[in-house]
């Protein structure tokens, strides 16, 4: 449990180098993959998931294969229950929230090979967990598989 929440930690710590732009290039990763999708590789999943009166998009970057874009309908008011309601996540609980090591059928497996699932609110790294976002309306929500 101690390595859990030191390797959280450590990932929160790096989200945040990342967005005040210590991290790496000035652009960051995040714009980088922003554009990556954008540019038309992302795979428009037809049928919308779940009912809701908010309506929300989902992008899942696996390391192989085209990204999808869900379209999502919900009335939760955190992401992190809505998308374990229907199944496009999984992960266990934590004393920090939930630890998203399943996204669209695909794990990240971070004591096995150091993978881990990237995680971003309207392309800018998230500073807090899935289990803790309050659904916007109209938000983007990024899942990307990070290998170590």
């Amino acid at each position: 449990m101690r390595r859990t929440v030191a390797i959280l930690a450590a990932l929160l710590l790096l989200a945040a180098l990342a967005a005040c732009g210590q991290g790496g290039d000035e652009a960051g990763t995040t714009a980088t993959t922003a554009a990556m999708v954008e540019a038309s590789t992302a795979y428009e999943v037809p049928e919308p998931l779940g009912e809701g009166s908010k309506s929300f998009r989902v992008y899942v970057l696996p390391m192989h294969g085209d990204a999808k874009v869900y379209t999502v309908h919900s009335d939760h008011i955190y992401l992190g229950d809505a998308l374990l309601e229907l199944g496009l996540i999984e992960g266990e609980e934590s004393s920090m929230g939930l630890m998203v090591s399943v996204v669209d059928g695909i794990r990240a497996d971070y004591e096995l090979d150091g993978a881990w699932w990237r995680f971003a609110v309207n392309w800018e790294d998230a500073l807090i967990g899935v289990s803790q976002v309050t659904i916007e309306e109209g938000a983007t929500y990024i899942f990307e598989y990070t290998p170590a």
